[in-house]
């Protein structure tokens, strides 16, 4: 006779894990519906992103699934990182929205707390983007919720928690990141590129 197995602990969290990004993609979505991305467009204005509202709900379901994936790696709490992720960015306890430009063919937006421990930033640079078959990312921004301009301490702490984040896992050699808090009124914009043999290295991103 057949003796049917128990489910793995492991196997169960991966059921949980993915019972908590559907239910989670699934409010998401449907408080997107509710106003038809206008939360989106003061982000998509202030940045300049050749994108609309739309593109920005489907990015924004691809980063936080895959930062979901890295979490249930890294031992983070994933039930705390979708909490974070909400529409209505004033309904977060995040303070910071992460804006990101994927090569001008979508975009999406994480929101954060100051330690950034819910998202890895270096896992997110290369992650391929199969629907719009790119990978990673180059350009994002850095904004507060309440919309107060960021203050000069707090630009040189994001300048610490994202070099940290980012040359965890890339030499600084290889990968180089520019900051510009001056470009976009109280944002940081955040370019992160890779070096090349041709390519000297002079903080100004090559085009």
């Amino acid at each position: 006779m057949a003796i049917a197995k128990k489910p793995s602990q492991a196997a169960g969290r991966r059921l949980t894990t993915r019972a908590q990004l559907q239910t989670w993609e699934r409010e998401f979505r449907a408080d997107f519906a509710c106003d038809g991305g206008a939360r989106f467009e003061p982000l998509i204005q202030r940045f300049g992103l050749r994108t609309n509202a739309q593109d920005m709900l489907e990015g924004t379901v691809d980063f936080v699934t895959a930062c979901v994936a890295f979490a249930s790696m890294d031992g983070v709490d994933i039930w705390a990182l979708l909490a974070d992720q909400r529409y209505d960015d004033q309904a977060s306890a995040a303070t910071y929205a992460l804006t990101f430009d994927l090569s001008r063919r979508g975009s999406a937006r994480l929101l954060v707390r100051p330690d950034m421990k819910s998202i890895d930033l270096a896992d997110l640079y290369e992650f391929p983007w199969e629907r719009l078959r790119l990978a990673g990312y180059r350009d994002f921004w850095v904004s507060r919720l309440d919309g107060r301009d960021l203050s000069m301490e707090e630009i040189e702490e994001l300048d610490r928690v994202v070099s940290r984040d980012i040359w965890f896992d890339y030499n600084e050699d290889d990968v180089s990141i520019v900051f510009d808090p001056d470009t976009y009124e109280g944002a940081l914009a955040i370019t992160v590129y890779e070096q090349t043999e041709d390519t000297p290295d002079t903080g100004v991103p090559q085009a």
